[in-house]
């Protein structure tokens, strides 16, 4: 049974309608997230995105019409046995997982919460408020999907067990170029896996299904990652705590003549995913800074006008290719990268060292 399948078996979507929702999109090209430090080409402009070689898409998406609540995934939980925060592994080289709270919560961000960043890059003007739109607008979220959610991200280990498997191309090359001219290579099995795109991530989840006997792992909408992410917390950093390299694999950027340069103790490469104090409230992992990690989410200029998880799930899988979010900042990005409403554009054929991503199990 498909996804799209399986939600619509779901009690609380019971009346639905179409709209078509029309919107640029550009084509892949978005540049190694590494190199961001230097020149800020996720696709923002002064009000919004920057469309680039656009062309116009059309989506038929799927909208609840009804009030949901998340009462029927909590009942789900309930009658598996399921606790709030239970980790599980369903083969010894499967994803640690854990399952998470049903609530609601507030997604995206209003523009003063990336105003830093953005006058970084863009001349501030007198009668423009800077920030990036596309994080916007704030607006509340329904988890109506019981899912659980990788720990960590998908690591080099589990990602050989799927090469091991045959479900999943050799990833040679997992070298990452030093500010010395030397590399750093990613190879210990509990490094995240990088250099891997879009659709090679789908392979590996194509292939985890297949060794668990379900259709239940998926990539998280960005919704459900963002949710994951806030963990509770609706202020620009989880729990009102900037991350530091001590809790986070991020760069520090100090600002030398109008450029952004990071500073010596950046690390320029990822880290095992044990490293550091990188747990959330929720027992999650590195969901600041190491790698980008990738949604099924297409990326549009804002924040569609979705209620519900299930809603953001119809309307990935309404898609059958755009440019994707990627969410939590990278390596040597700095902390603003990190916020959970950060919002990066990757191309479905982009690969990168800074790019990875982790998965999430339909609890049903």
């Amino acid at each position: 049974m498909s996804f799209g399948t399986s939600l619509m078996r779901h009690p609380f979507v019971i009346a639905a309608g179409l709209i078509m929702l029309c919107s640029h999109v550009v084509e892949p090209q978005v540049a190694d997230p590494s190199k961001l430090t230097d020149k800020y080409e996720f696709t923002s402009n002064r009000r919004g995105l920057h469309f680039m070689n656009s062309i116009r898409f059309c989506g038929v998406m799927l909208i609840a019409i009804t009030v949901v609540d998340s009462s029927h995934a909590e009942e789900v939980k309930n009658s598996l046995g399921l606790n709030d925060f239970e980790h599980f592994k369903e083969c010894p080289v499967c994803p640690e997982m854990v399952v998470l709270p049903t609530e609601q919560f507030l997604m995206g961000a209003e523009l003063s919460e990336s105003a830093f960043i953005y006058s970084l890059w863009y001349k501030v003007e007198d009668d423009v408020e800077p920030g990036f739109a596309h994080e916007g607008p704030v607006h509340k979220v329904v988890v109506d999907i019981p899912i659980a959610m990788g720990v960590n991200e998908v690591t080099y280990g589990e990602w050989q067990a799927c090469v091991d498997g045959g479900g999943c191309p050799q990833i040679d090359d997992v070298r990452i170029l030093q500010p010395d001219g030397t590399y750093f290579v990613a190879d210990d099995r509990r490094h995240p896996i990088i250099g891997v795109n879009y659709h090679e991530a789908l392979q590996y989840i194509d292939w985890l299904n297949d060794a668990t006997g379900t259709e239940a792992y998926r990539l998280p909408t960005e919704a459900e990652w963002e949710y994951a992410a806030r963990a509770w917390s609706d202020t620009t950093f989880p729990a009102d705590q900037v991350p530091t390299q001590e809790t986070a694999n991020i760069a520090v950027i100090d600002i030398i003549d109008g450029r952004q340069v990071p500073a010596s103790s950046t690390r320029y490469h990822v880290v095992s995913v044990d490293d550091l104090a990188a747990q959330n409230a929720w027992g999650l992992r590195h969901m600041s800074g190491n790698v980008l990690e990738l949604t099924s989410s297409c990326f549009y200029e804002r924040h569609l006008p979705l209620v519900s998880t299930s809603e953001y799930l119809a309307a990935s899988t309404a898609v059958e290719s755009c440019d994707r979010v990627g969410k939590g900042g990278w390596l040597n990005a700095s902390a603003d990268y990190a916020r959970p409403a950060f919002r990066g554009r990757v191309g479905e054929k982009v690969s990168s060292t800074s790019i990875g991503f982790r998965v999430v199990r339909l609890i049903e």
